[in-house]
């Protein structure tokens, strides 16, 4: 048997209970649904220097624990990552020590 269920919120950590008829015997599942992805991103330029970049996104539908923010350098390979908890008010990070 399969059954599918539809409009659950993204993000959202979800109990499900079975039963199967006329036995009554239950089965109890636990499952979490993905989190949706970032509806904008953008670079703040006011913020941004030679060394530094700052970018912003408002977040999807849904809950999100922590975002992860990547940044990789085309020319030299190196690479910072920040991460962002899903509560901060602000959804933003700034990538500091670049170079120009």
């Amino acid at each position: 048997y399969q059954c599918e269920l539809n409009d659950l919120e993204a993000g959202t950590l979800h109990q499900l209970m079975v039963v199967s008829l006329p036995e009554g015997s239950s089965a109890n599942l636990t499952v979490q649904t993905d989190p949706k992805p970032p509806e904008s991103f953008e670079v703040i330029k006011s913020s941004t220097t030679s060394t530094s970049l700052h970018v912003s996104w408002a977040p999807g539908p849904g809950n999100v624990d922590l975002y992860e923010v990547c940044l990789f350098g085309m020319d030299n390979g190196e690479s910072q990552k920040l991460l962002i908890p899903g509560s901060s008010l602000k959804k933003e990070a700034t990538f500091l020590t670049l170079t120009p």
